[in-house]
C-alpha cells in the first residue's frame, strides 16, 4: 500500500472542503440582523396597531422594506435607507385592515440589501368590536415544529364573556402560510355554556412544504368574531435535511477527517515501531540466553578444576570469552537493526516481519561467540600456557 499517495490525496481532499467551507462561509455570512422573529398584533375592526422593528448592520449598506399581505395597509416610519457597519435603526410598521373586515391576516416583511434578504412573518387578528367569546389554544411545546406526514393536537379552550347560557357558535379552524395560502379549512359548530374545551388532531399531508405556518381559530356568533393563532414550522420528516447548517457541517467533516489520517498515521507508525520492539525484544533475550549458557559452561569448568589456580584461571578466562562474546553478539544485533531501518525507509513491512522470524529461527552458536573450537582439557591447558595473572 502506497501511503505517500494515499497522503497526497487526502491533502487534496482536505484542501477542496476547505476552499468549499469558505466559499460556503462567504455566501452566507450574515451583513444585517433583525430582532423581531415573528410580529403578531390583535386589534379591533377599524384600528390600526404599530410594530418596531430594530435593523442592525454589520458593514455599510442600503436597506429596502416592504409587505407582501393581501387585505391589509402597510406603511413604514422609513422603507429605504442606508445603514453605516456597526449601526442600528428602529422602523415603526403600522397596520390597518382594508375593508373593515373580522378575520386573521398572514403575511410577512420582507428586508433585503445588496447582499441578502430576511422575511419576518405577519400575523394579525382582527376582532368585531363586539366580542362575545375568548379563545385560548394550548399546544404542547413538541408541536411547535411537526414532521412532514405526521399528526398534531391543540386544546381549544373558549370562554363566553356575556353570560352562562347556552349559544350554538360557528369555529373555523385553519392552517395558513405566510404567501397567504390556506392549505386547511375546516368549519364546526359547538354549544358553549360559560366556557367550553376542546382537543382538535390535525393530520398534515406528506406534500406540504417545509417552512412555518400559522394555526388559527375563529369564532362567530351573532355578529361577534373572536380570533386566536400562533406560529408553527413544518420540518422534513427524514433524518437529513435539505437545509443543513453547512457552516457547522463542514468544519466538523474537515475535523473528522483530519482525525482519521492522524489516525492512520500513527497506526502505520506503531505498527512499523512494533516491529522493532519485537527485534529489541527478540535482542534482550539473546543477551540473556548468551549469558545464561556461559555462566553454565563456567560452572562446568569450576566443577572440574582441581586447583584453586585453576579456578581462578576459568573465572579470569570466561570473564573474557563473556566480554568478547557479548561484543559479537550485540555487532550482529547492530546490523540486524541497519537491515531494519533500511526496510522501514522502503515501506516493506512484510520484509521485516520475514526477516524477523528468519533470524529468529537462525539463533547463534554459543561456540563461535566464545572463540573457542577444542576440548575442554584441552582448553584448560591453553589458558595455563597463556599465562594469565591471577
Amino acid at each position: 500500500m502506497n501511503w505517500k499517495k494515499i497522503a497526497y490525496y487526502a491533502a487534496a481532499i482536505i484542501l477542496v472542503l476547505i476552499i468549499i467551507f469558505f466559499i460556503f462561509k462567504s455566501v452566507n455570512k450574515e451583513t444585517f440582523n433583525v430582532d423581531a422573529v415573528v410580529l403578531k398584533s390583535v386589534i379591533k375592526t377599524g384600528e390600526t396597531t404599530g410594530n418596531s422593528i430594530k435593523i442592525s448592520s454589520l458593514k455599510e449598506q442600503e436597506i429596502a422594506i416592504s409587505s407582501k399581505i393581501d387585505g391589509l395597509d402597510v406603511s413604514f416610519s422609513e422603507s429605504n435607507f442606508l445603514l453605516k457597519k456597526g449601526k442600528e435603526k428602529s422602523i415603526e410598521v403600522s397596520f390597518k385592515e382594508k375593508q373593515a373586515s373580522s378575520g386573521v391576516y398572514t403575511g410577512k416583511i420582507v428586508i433585503s440589501s445588496t447582499y441578502e434578504e430576511k422575511e419576518i412573518p405577519v400575523i394579525l387578528e382582527v376582532q368585531s368590536k363586539k366580542m362575545l367569546y375568548a379563545i385560548n389554544l394550548q399546544t404542547a411545546p413538541e408541536y411547535r415544529e411537526i414532521k412532514k406526514g405526521t399528526s398534531f393536537s391543540t386544546n381549544i379552550k373558549i370562554f363566553n364573556l356575556i353570560d352562562t347560557k347556552k349559544h350554538s357558535i360557528k369555529l373555523n379552524y385553519l392552517i395558513r402560510n405566510f404567501n397567504g395560502n390556506t392549505i386547511f379549512d375546516e368549519k364546526d359548530s359547538i354549544v358553549i355554556g360559560s366556557d367550553i374545551t376542546t382537543t382538535k388532531t390535525f393530520s398534515l399531508p406528506e406534500k406540504t412544504n417545509t417552512g412555518d405556518y400559522a394555526f388559527i381559530v375563529i369564532a362567530e356568533s351573532d355578529n361577534s368574531t373572536s380570533t386566536s393563532s400562533y406560529m408553527f414550522s413544518i420540518i422534513q420528516g427524514r433524518i437529513f435535511q435539505t437545509d443543513l447548517n453547512w457552516n457547522i457541517i463542514l468544519p466538523v467533516f474537515i475535523i473528522i477527517l483530519l482525525l482519521g489520517i492522524m489516525a492512520l498515521v500513527v497506526f502505520v507508525i506503531r505498527d512499523r515501531n512494533k516491529l522493532f520492539e519485537e527485534l529489541a525484544k527478540q535482542h534482550d533475550d539473546e543477551l540473556k540466553e548468551l549469558e545464561k549458557k556461559i555462566e553454565e559452561q563456567k560452572k562446568f569448568y569450576l566443577k572440574h578444576a582441581k586447583t584453586t589456580v585453576e579456578k581462578k584461571v576459568i573465572v579470569k578466562r570466561f570473564r573474557k570469552i563473556k566480554k568478547t562474546a557479548v561484543k559479537k553478539i550485540k555487532t550482529k544485533h547492530r546490523e540486524q537493526k541497519k537491515e531494519f531501518a533500511r526496510l522501514r525507509k522502503q515501506k516493506k513491512k512484510s520484509e521485516m516481519q520475514k526477516k524477523l522470524e528468519e533470524w529468529k529461527k537462525q539463533g547463534y552458536e554459543i561456540s563461535e561467540l566464545m572463540g573457542e573450537k577444542i576440548t575442554k582439557k584441552e582448553k584448560l591447558k591453553k589458558w595455563k600456557k597463556q599465562g594469565y595473572r591471577i
